[in-house]
């Protein structure tokens, strides 16, 4: 399994979050080999040296990029929803290989800005254990809330907005037409 580390200094990676897990469920022991990410797209092979309750530090024994990330970076900007829609739209983005998920308030949003804002840390959760699930060694961020203007000014290579009854040009030929862009 991979492994987030919160921290990685001085050739130690240290992982809070997962501790208590490798401890009792995986049953980790001094030693053992660990694959470690620092959740930006690095991959660590490592070897545990300490536990402690709420505390694995490993030994950093060599560092590589991570293969299964993908060469293109996919912001998705997805409309605020009630319930458990958003936080499904988080995971299985997050598997696609989404890099950011921004919450988008327009003005038949199912809720408030705040209330979305409110959500992020569980977001921002979700979002690690389905990069954990899937492999990836990139954890997507969940952003503030922004507005339809906010994402008209920012930067990206290539802005996408799905219609569900456009007809004259289909999304394959927007893409292909737009080959070589690494920021969607």
């Amino acid at each position: 399994p991979l492994f987030f580390a919160e921290e990685i200094k001085d050739n130690t990676a240290f992982l809070y979050e997962d501790a208590d897990h490798m401890q009792k469920t995986l049953r980790f022991r001094v030693a053992d080999a660990i694959t470690v990410s620092d959740g930006c797209g690095f991959c660590y092979a490592c070897r545990i040296e300490t536990m402690q309750k709420g505390c694995v530090q490993a030994r950093v024994l060599s560092c590589t990029p991570a293969q299964s990330e993908p060469s293109i970076s996919v912001t998705l900007y997805q409309s605020i929803c009630k319930g458990a829609r958003f936080e499904v739209a988080t995971q299985k983005c997050t598997e696609l290989g989404v890099k950011r998920i921004v919450p988008l308030h327009v003005r038949r949003c199912e809720m408030g800005a705040k209330d979305m804002d409110r959500r992020r840390e569980r977001l921002q959760k979700i979002a690690r254990e389905a990069a954990k699930q899937c492999g990836r060694a990139w954890i997507p961020t969940v952003e503030k809330t922004v507005t339809v203007e906010d994402v008209l000014a920012a930067r990206h290579e290539l802005l996408l907005c799905p219609y569900e009854e456009e007809r004259t040009r289909p999304l394959k030929s927007v893409l292909q037409a737009s080959h070589g862009v690494k920021d969607i």
